[in-house]
């Protein structure tokens, strides 16, 4: 599993089945299955839907904001399974 970096200003992330989708400017930029997926990081102005902020944390994969500097701004953390 690995640690998936979105730098692409204005991409918007979403999920489709169990992939995540990375698109820009409606063009497909890159397609991960969640299963090899670590942790999300995004850098900068991205979006990311509803449906994959609740595919991921179903998942169990963490999410961390990045200003376009790389500071860090925030953090979305599943509940860990009991």
């Amino acid at each position: 599993m690995g640690v998936c970096y979105i730098t692409t200003e204005d991409a918007l992330v979403k999920t489709e089945l169990d992939r995540l989708v990375v698109t820009h400017e409606g063009r497909k930029i890159l397609d991960l299955p969640l299963i090899k997926i670590e942790q999300v990081v995004l850098v900068g102005r991205v979006g990311l839907t509803s449906g994959a902020v609740a595919a991921l944390m179903k998942n169990g994969i963490p999410v961390a904001y990045l200003s376009s500097s790389g500071r860090p701004l925030g953090r979305l953390d599943p509940i860990p399974n009991r």
